[in-house]
């Protein structure tokens, strides 16, 4: 029975050495190009200048640069998008709680590096994500934190209309403790400089405010929270620019544009362990257990196949000398005869 315990987890073991491998396989993009989306889709928009919002100081995401221009990841994916569908774009770059609003009112047309939430569905739609982020908590040096309990001791800042918000502070029953700022680089501003102790923020965003500005005075604590889907909301009902924005992202995607530009702006990863990531773990620890367990097996089994022939021949000498034994006891029974005979030939 032990035996073929053993031979199933061999089995189940290779197996899922196999799905591992399989699944680089499955991971590689398709074939289909710039070209190939604009000839199977020539259809176009309706309008041709676009407005798109997105907030003011949200960097890596978007943001002014000295010169008052527009820059960050999710401006040039949709300057890439505004190529590939020929249309023209114009950005109105707001702070969030304010770019919410205007998308909802109607005064632009979309809002790039929103947060998919339940909630938002009722005043916006929203494409295929175009970026997966999690949050970080960011804390000041001085404040205390061992668990989240420690949060209900503190001074929380958060950014008006954040997801965290929602999703977090509010679910968490931290509201009472939460004040509100205008940008996510101002929230971190103030833990740095001890106005406030904890800020919830996604870790990219936090780590290029704290780098830029030379901030010592804040740390990460806690595990990565609030995963989160980043995609391109547009006004609930304009169903023509959102099939066409999902056209193109899954264009972008399938040619690589969209992962060089992730890989240009973040370059500040935290670290999180993905699917794919888990099955290369779980690959490199499970060849040396295969090796160690098919060893185990043979070392079992040629155990096994001496212990059958050291028993085989144990059972041969055994009989052998059972067989020897018993001709002891048959010639025993005629010693005390023999002296006798010889006594009795003697006299004669």
């Amino acid at each position: 029975m032990k035996n073929r315990h053993i031979t199933l987890l061999f089995f189940i073991l290779m197996l899922m050495c196999i799905a591992c491998i399989a699944s680089q396989v499955w991971g590689q993009p398709n074939d289909l190009t710039k070209n190939d989306f604009i000839k199977m889709n020539s259809p176009s928009l309706t309008k041709k200048r676009v407005i798109i919002s997105a907030d003011i100081n949200y960097p890596p995401y978007s943001f002014l640069d000295k010169q008052g221009r527009p820059q960050g990841h999710d401006i040039e994916i949709m300057n890439k998008l505004a190529a590939m569908l020929k249309i023209q774009v114009e950005y109105k770059l707001r702070p969030w709680s304010e770019a919410l609003q205007n998308l909802k009112d109607g005064a632009v047309d979309a809002l790039i590096g929103i947060i998919y939430l339940d909630e938002r569905k009722q005043f916006y739609d929203f494409t295929i994500p175009v970026w997966c982020e999690s949050y970080a908590i960011f804390a000041s040096r001085e404040a205390r934190f061992e668990d989240l309990d420690d949060l209900y001791h503190g001074r929380i800042i958060a950014l008006k209309g954040d997801a965290s918000i929602s999703r977090f502070i509010n679910p968490m029953g931290l509201m009472e403790r939460t004040m509100f700022v205008d940008t996510l680089p101002d929230a971190i501003r103030s833990v740095e400089e001890g106005e406030s102790d904890f800020v919830l923020a996604p870790y990219s965003l936090g780590m290029d405010v704290i780098d830029n500005s030379d901030y010592r005075n804040i740390r990460i604590v806690g595990p990565p929270v609030l995963p989160s889907l980043y995609c391109i909301a547009v006004r609930k009902g304009n169903s023509e620019l959102l099939e066409m924005l999902n056209k193109g992202i899954d264009a972008l995607k399938s040619e690589g544009t969209i992962q060089r530009i992730n890989e240009k702006w973040f370059i500040q990863r935290q670290k999180e362990i993905s699917l794919a990531g888990v099955f290369k773990i779980i690959g490199a620890v499970l060849v040396p257990i295969v090796v160690i367990l098919a060893t185990l097996f043979l070392w079992s089994w040629s155990l096994r196949r001496q212990v059958c022939r050291k028993t085989s021949q144990l059972e041969v000498t055994n009989e052998k000398l059972t067989k020897a034994l018993a001709e002891v006891k048959q010639l025993s029974g005629f010693l005390p005869i023999a002296p006798n005979f010889i006594l009795t030939a003697g006299f004669a």
